[in-house]
């Protein structure tokens, strides 16, 4: 069994809060050991190791081991009313914009597309362009100097999906399809896929290549919830049109916490940083 001491030394807890989710992730040093995906807390403020344990799933694999060692815990969040539970734990590392050694982020970028460009590219390589599958579906550059270039946000493909169903009186709720559909749908549920698909697919894909006409040994990571959707997509996509960019693809749903072990790698001057 491992010893405490081992425990303290290489084994952290990574945690991303997004708008309705905890995003858990598990490291020994560098290696990625397991994520979890729970929903948010309810406003508690835990005061002992026991009560901790009881908040994630990250954490009580650390019971398994017979620790009672507070491990790192280096998190970014988006909501403010959980940011404030994970404050009170001891030692906190709240990774904030400016923690981010990105050029020329604007104030109001958003933190979890930051973190996810600086997993990418400490991870694949410079430039690098990130697609986005969540709810909001993004694409973001950066150049061979980490300058930030910009992107684009639209709806993501199940919101874009949802929306139909909420804001019309007979199309029903439907879901991703496992593969790109045909154009020429024949029923309602096949339509509201094709038109979602197709157009997206079309969209980003203009702007893949107006990316790659200047920055033409870039990476294209693609991550979020619909990555390995979107990297079917494009492969159908590019098996009938030829473009030479959709050998390039990645799939990669663990972005963020890899910005997150970077930065943690890195050090931070922030003052509430270790």
């Amino acid at each position: 069994m491992p010893s405490d001491a081992r425990l303290q030394s290489n084994f952290w807890v990574a945690l991303t809060i997004g708008n309705s989710r905890l995003h858990w992730a598990l490291f020994d040093g560098d290696r990625l050991v397991q994520t979890w995906h729970p929903p948010h807390l309810q406003a508690v403020l835990p005061q002992q190791w026991s009560d901790w344990l009881s908040l994630s799933p990250a954490f009580q694999h650390f019971a398994t081991l017979q620790s009672t060692t507070y491990p790192e815990l280096w998190f970014a969040s988006v909501v403010p009313s959980q940011t404030e539970v994970w404050q009170h734990y001891p030692h906190p590392n709240l990774i904030q914009l400016t923690d981010i050694p990105l050029q020329q982020m604007y104030s109001t970028f958003g933190l979890d597309r930051a973190i996810a460009l600086y997993g990418a590219g400490t991870t694949y390589g410079w430039p690098t362009l990130v697609i986005d599958g969540g709810t909001a579906l993004t694409l973001t550059g950066a150049d061979a100097a980490q300058t930030l270039i910009g992107g684009a946000i639209l709806p993501g493909l199940s919101l874009q999906m949802r929306s139909l169903y909420e804001g019309t009186a007979g199309l029903p709720l439907v879901e991703l399809p496992t593969e790109l559909p045909t154009p020429w749908a024949k029923d309602t549920e096949t339509a509201i896929q094709s038109g979602v698909v197709w157009t997206a697919i079309a969209g980003l894909n203009a702007i893949i290549e107006q990316w790659c006409h200047r920055y033409p040994n870039s990476e294209i990571i693609l991550t979020g919830g619909d990555a390995i959707a979107l990297q079917t997509y494009f492969q159908q996509w590019g098996s009938e049109k030829g473009d030479r960019w959709i050998h390039l693809l990645k799939a990669d749903s663990h972005l963020v916490f890899r910005g997150l072990a970077a930065l943690r790698k890195r050090g931070s001057s922030a003052p509430n940083l270790k």
